[in-house]
């Protein structure tokens, strides 16, 4: 079956990469939820582009709630990038009149050393040099969420295989119900005029009593219109499953309460003409894909 661009709404990916700040580890992970929820957990050097972070994040989700997490790896090395000049020489001049202060003595700060705690500071960072990190992450959190997308096809696929197939087995379970219902209304029909037949003997009360049970016949024991749209259903369950539309869960899950409906009704009207392994059996298969429909984008 083709599951046309079915997603999970469960999934994760991370990785790790270089960037100005250092080395970061990046990871998007998402839980079902009917509605939209993004959290960003982000290191103190990256908080203040949350903003523009989390628009990468929107161009990849519309339901859920989805976790974008980076963290700062530690790491003895040093970032390769240009800090600002005016910022290295005012720290310069900070770490010089600490050293001053200690060594009651003029001391020169090693570059080196000045170099690395510049590069350890995002505020001291040229802005050109901020900018283009920043498009870089940006980049990387992109290839994470291209990553983290495929997941979600991959287990979309493997849910509307199972959603499809207990469909079907409910689309059985129903012919089986709708053989064994086969003939109730001889059966019933025929004890109705077997009564009117000895209406000679009855009351008047009597009479009207069986008046009302024929008018009641006609809507508690005909459940050819449950059957019915109990088959379209279906039908339009696995329509679902297959076309082009991108955000199915809602409509699946639209369906399933009318199915829900359908069967309630169906038991309740011919629960007592047909086998009731039957019926729960079906009500059995219609949980298990409420449960995977949640899951479903």
């Amino acid at each position: 079956m083709e599951t046309s661009d079915l997603r999970s709404m469960t999934a994760s990916h991370y990785a790790h990469v270089s960037s100005i700040w250092g080395d970061l580890s990046i990871q998007v992970y998402s839980v079902n939820r009917k509605h939209y929820d993004l959290n960003v957990i982000l290191p103190s050097s990256l908080q203040a582009s949350e903003m523009e972070l989390r628009e990468v994040v929107n161009q990849y989700v519309r339901r859920g709630t989805v976790t974008l997490r980076i963290t700062l790896e530690e790491n003895d090395g040093v970032a390769s990038v240009v800090p600002d000049l005016a910022a290295i020489r005012a720290l310069h001049a900070q770490y010089q009149a600490i050293g001053n202060e200690i060594y009651e003595e003029e001391k020169e700060v090693p570059f080196a050393f000045l170099l690395e705690q510049a590069s350890r500071m995002p505020h001291l960072l040229d802005e050109e040099e901020k900018a283009k990190g920043l498009d870089q992450l940006k980049n990387e959190i992109g290839a994470v969420l291209e990553k983290w997308d495929d997941a979600r096809r991959v287990e979309g696929k493997a849910l509307c295989a199972d959603v499809s197939g207990r469909v079907e087995t409910m689309r059985g379970l129903l012919h089986q119900i709708s053989s064994q219902l086969e003939g109730t209304e001889e059966v019933y029909r025929n004890e109705l005029i077997r009564r009117i037949e000895a209406v000679s003997t009855c009351s008047s009360a009597d009479f009207d009593r069986l008046a009302k049970e024929v008018v009641l016949y006609t809507e508690k024991y005909d459940v050819s219109e449950e059957v019915s749209r109990l088959f379209s259903h279906f039908d339009l369950m696995q329509e679902t499953l297959t076309d082009s539309e991108v955000l199915k869960g809602k409509r699946l899950d639209f369906v399933c309460i009318e199915m829900q409906r359908e069967i309630h009704t169906l038991n309740a009207k011919a629960g007592s003409f047909v086998e009731t392994a039957l019926i729960m059996q079906m009500r059995g298969e219609l949980e298990k894909i409420k449960e995977q429909v949640l899951n479903i984008l």
